[in-house]
């Protein structure tokens, strides 16, 4: 069956959160969302490729319409919503809830029965970017994020209470700043699973959107959608068992230079001469 799931094994770390953002009360959730931006990546255009800004409102696999991930905007292009369907997410939705220009709590539902799930608390840093992410019932999603000299994501640690779980560490970057080497670690530092990326030179829809996905998936998930442009291979070894394998994505591109079509790749070769995925944007 053409149908795209990427193995999501995880082990990362964790750490004290210090904020100055959890008096923000986590059951007010009566303000609009989309009062501010929904912040994200930086960086330059890919070149030739203009500077046309285009808002991904789906992306989905070919087979089944019903998986997929689904972003929705109000009046003024700010994200409210944001849905994921995927085989291995935990299909839910977050709305986002804004203060002061930036994302600052999201409300969960399930997205079968439409239930109440839980509230998610975003932190900042004083340099502006997100820095803590808290799950109100469930300590085990406390999630610290630590950025590198140049702003980069450079590890998500997640931890229960205050007491380190495992984390992941981006350990080489290419030398245009894209991620390489990605090491899954246990709190002494063991690795679990090391991760090998690679890049097209394409503007990435979710750009600004991937760290706000972590409560509707996983790290691994973020990092593939994290950064100016798209992955195309994710090579990966479990030390435990010495298993490993690569796969990624082929694409075709609009005008724009987003994705609007991809094949599923395993060690950089398509499976089907169609697309296995499709995008579609505002």
């Amino acid at each position: 069956m053409k149908l795209f799931t990427l193995a999501c094994l995880l082990s990362v770390c964790s750490l004290v959160i210090v904020s100055c953002q959890k008096e923000i009360s986590w059951d007010d959730l009566s303000n609009q969302p989309g009062t501010g931006t929904g912040g994200g990546g930086t960086g330059t255009t890919p070149g030739g490729c203009g500077n046309v800004v285009m808002k991904v409102k789906r992306f989905h696999p070919v087979v089944d319409t019903n998986l997929q991930i689904t972003v929705e905007y109000d009046g003024s292009g700010k994200m409210i919503a944001l849905r994921n369907n995927m085989l291995g997410s935990r299909k839910r939705t977050a709305n986002y809830y804004y203060e002061n220009n930036r994302i600052v709590k999201a409300a969960l539902y399930d997205i079968a029965s439409g239930n109440f799930e839980d509230t998610v608390k975003y932190v900042y840093g004083t340099s502006g970017r997100l820095d803590s992410i808290y799950l109100k019932n469930d300590d085990y999603f406390n999630l610290k994020l630590t950025y590198d000299a140049a702003g980069r994501l450079q590890r998500i640690m997640r931890y229960d209470g205050t007491d380190t779980m495992f984390y992941q560490l981006v350990t080489e970057r290419y030398p245009n700043g894209n991620i390489k080497k990605v090491e899954d670690r246990e709190p002494s530092g063991s690795v679990n699973t090391y991760y090998e990326y690679k890049w097209d030179d394409r503007k990435n829809p979710f750009e600004n959107i991937a760290l706000y996905m972590f409560h509707l998936d996983d790290e691994e998930m973020v990092f593939r959608f994290y950064g100016k442009f798209n992955y195309t291979d994710e090579a990966f070894l479990h030390t435990h068992n010495n298993v490993g394998g690569e796969t990624g994505l082929k694409y075709s591109y609009n005008a724009n230079c987003y994705p609007k079509g991809a094949q599923v790749t395993f060690a950089g070769m398509p499976l089907f001469p169609d697309d296995d995925f499709k995008w579609e944007y505002n």
